[in-house]
């Protein structure tokens, strides 16, 4: 439009410079990006605020300039960068928006968090670990962004998909349900409700969401393979000891006093010692996984 160029000087007007920028954003031209860019910096919030704006309706021009500005020494301006990507909505800010949800200033790592839950889907594992970060108003942000999201996933339609959309939101509950004495109760009600709601939709079986999850196929061999080797030994020292009578009885307590004469003490020693330690790893492992 022939009136962008205009606009972009009235940017420099200080009267103007924020009906200028509101006039950018409705026309939404990217040639206005760069000027909107410099209008992130003014002194002026309710500039800042309208310049973001702009740039939120200008949409994926806009996004490479703003996620440069996501560094700028002034928290305000990384802020208003922030709200802006969170208005455009592109996955290709995520790196960035990650970044600033390590910011220094709360209000920024606030903005980044909101930001992410508008992106949807793709933002879920970095708002997990927001609902972690030390700032209240940070994890409030995170948790209503989780709820929002879910609230706007649409189930897939190819089964599979379905069992991974009902896994990820199997893993938002279990993150609400743990933050919930650091975020205040109706926002974590309101996000649980979304996600438990979801998950029914998607009309898939699921596991309850504060069930410990079933443990992984590795994990389950080794388990099934311990038991096994276990009750092996266990035959063998109730033949040894002659608790166990009759011919299979004696085949197995001759069997078991063959196996230990054909290794040394310190062999055997070493077994038990390594079984022990198998045993304590898959415990700890099998604990781990029940918390999540």
């Amino acid at each position: 439009p022939r009136a962008v160029p205009g606009l972009l000087e009235a940017l420099r007007d200080a009267d103007v410079r924020r009906a200028a920028a509101e006039a950018l954003g409705r026309i939404g031209d990217p040639r206005a990006v760069p000027g909107l860019l410099k209008a992130l910096r003014d002194a002026d919030a309710e500039v800042r605020w309208a310049a973001a704006e702009a740039l939120g309706r200008v949409g994926a021009p806009a996004v490479p300039g703003l996620l440069e500005v996501l560094r700028d020494a002034d928290a305000g301006v990384r802020r208003a960068a922030a709200e802006a990507l969170g208005r455009i909505g592109d996955p290709q800010a995520i790196p960035g928006l990650l970044e600033a949800l390590r910011d220094a200033d709360p209000r920024v790592r606030r903005a980044a968090a909101e930001a992410l839950g508008r992106i949807g889907a793709p933002a879920l594992p970095s708002l997990l670990e927001a609902l972690r970060d030390a700032d209240w108003w940070v994890r409030r942000a995170a948790a209503k962004a989780l709820g929002e999201i879910a609230r706007a996933l649409k189930p897939a339609t190819e089964e599979k998909a379905r069992w991974e959309q009902a896994a990820l939101l199997h893993r938002v509950a279990r993150a609400l349900y743990r933050a919930r004495r650091r975020v205040d109760a109706d926002v974590i009600y309101d996000a649980l409700r979304a996600t438990l709601e979801k998950l029914e939709a998607l009309t898939v079986r699921y596991r309850d969401p504060f069930a410990p999850l079933p443990a992984p196929p590795l994990v389950r061999v080794a388990r099934t393979a311990g038991w096994v080797l276990a009750g092996g030994l266990l035959l063998a020292a109730l033949a040894l000891l002659g608790v166990l009578s009759g011919a299979a009885g004696d085949l197995l307590q001759e069997q078991a006093q063959a196996l230990l004469r054909a290794y040394p003490a310190w062999v055997w020693a070493l077994l038990v010692a390594l079984l022990a330690a198998l045993a304590g790893g898959l415990s700890w492992a099998l604990d781990r996984l029940r918390k999540g």
